[in-house]
């Protein structure tokens, strides 16, 4: 992995920030993307960094159960 993973925290801080509800279909790509805009990862990480990090904040709302809170 060439991005830096996120935390909880940094998760929940992003789906506020972007008013998104985790339960929607897009909202870890939409997550992943804004997470890597605000860690200033954006141009250093590649496409398949993306979906791996994508597939990272998936699995982090899913086993804390972010769209519950």
């Amino acid at each position: 992995m060439a991005f830096i993973q996120p935390t909880i925290d940094d998760v929940r801080h992003c789906s506020n920030a972007l008013s998104v509800d985790p339960a929607e279909t897009d909202a870890a790509r939409a997550i992943a993307e804004h997470y890597s805009k605000i860690s200033n990862q954006e141009y250093r990480i590649t496409q398949d960094d993306l979906d791996d990090l994508t597939d990272t904040i998936e699995y982090l709302m899913a086993t804390n159960q972010l769209g519950s809170q």
